[in-house]
């Protein structure tokens, strides 16, 4: 927007080193609300929707209306063995890290 100074939302100004230009809304040359725009949305979510069901998306399934997620084994083990916002989690992972900055040092020494 700086690139056009002329026609460009934004101008620099030298004085006080900082951009020109409107602050609030409504910007310049931005268009107005569609007349329709609760049904486009409404038929973007319905296509989205029927697209991720047929991808095979849990949490598009209409039985499944809170949209939570189903998780695959592995994602169901770590939670059920580390809970969020755990003590086991949060060590775990303080554990680990030093543990994969070493062996990632390791290998960049090895490589050369």
């Amino acid at each position: 927007m700086g690139a056009r100074p002329r026609r460009g939302l934004y101008r620099w100004n030298t004085s006080t080193s900082g951009w020109d230009g409107p602050t609030t809304p409504p910007w310049p040359h931005e268009p107005g609300p569609h007349h329709d725009e609760a049904a486009i949305v409404a038929a973007a979510m319905a296509a989205g929707e029927a697209t991720a069901r047929a991808f095979g998306d849990a949490s598009a399934d209409p039985r499944n209306p809170a949209g939570t997620s189903s998780t695959n084994r592995v994602d169901s083990w770590w939670n059920r063995e580390f809970p969020p916002f755990s003590r086991r989690r949060l060590v775990f992972g303080l554990s680990t890290l030093p543990l994969i900055a070493a062996l990632q040092e390791l290998l960049f020494g090895a490589i050369g």
